[in-house]
């Protein structure tokens, strides 16, 4: 196995500027991102089958990944559709979804790139809560994201990579307004905390 700082039963977040690839500043992250390819004639029941046959995961551990998927993700609607109807919305959630259930128990590294692209915010939540559960499991889970509120309620450490590398990393202390104007070249500030006590951060008025 490769060596990595990524450290297991935790969440660590690539916050990247836009048009940065983490990948480029973490090599070793290659070997973790998800092999498998969807087939978009397929119903969404099917393709989380063929990603679990994708793994080494034994049926009782598909099982309850696929369950836990279908709740917090509200898959159960989308089943017996073939994949190229859905959404850009629904896309991303079954591409998660089968994403999670590939993969393998060994290595304990897994890579999800920009898992909520699309996603409205109560699936946002979701997400955070369903990347969660992985943790839980003993993976070192390292998320993409380029927004940060949603990394803020997210992780539990945190990577800001520009086109010159890691400007900062850390908990979540290092998410601060000057860090974050920095990174993205716009002038970031902090909004009230939500009511679980994460800050939000906006741009010129809007959620960022």
């Amino acid at each position: 196995m490769l060596d990595h700082p990524f450290k297991r039963q935790r969440v660590s977040v690539i916050l990247q500027a836009y048009d940065v690839d983490a990948l480029s500043h973490f090599p070793e992250l290659r070997q973790a991102v998800s092999k498998f390819k969807l087939n978009p004639d397929m119903s969404v029941s099917s393709l989380l089958q063929e990603a679990c046959h994708s793994s080494s995961v034994d049926e009782s551990l598909f099982k309850s990944r696929c369950d836990s998927v279908k709740t917090r993700l509200l898959l159960e609607p989308l089943l017996q559709r073939p994949f190229k109807t859905l959404s850009r919305g629904e896309r991303q959630r079954v591409q998660l979804a089968c994403d999670l259930v590939s993969r393998p128990s060994e290595p304990r590294l897994m890579m999800i790139e920009e898992p909520c692209t699309a996603m409205d915010a109560q699936f946002k939540r979701r997400t955070v809560g369903l990347i969660g559960s992985f943790k839980e499991e003993g993976y070192a889970v390292v998320v993409t994201l380029e927004e940060a509120s949603l990394a803020a309620r997210m992780g539990d450490y945190f990577y800001l990579v520009g086109s010159q590398g890691v400007i900062a990393e850390g908990d979540e202390a290092v998410l601060t307004t000057a860090h974050l104007s920095h990174l993205f070249e716009v002038n970031v500030e902090l909004a009230e905390m939500t009511e679980e006590g994460y800050p939000q951060f906006t741009v010129s008025g809007s959620n960022f």
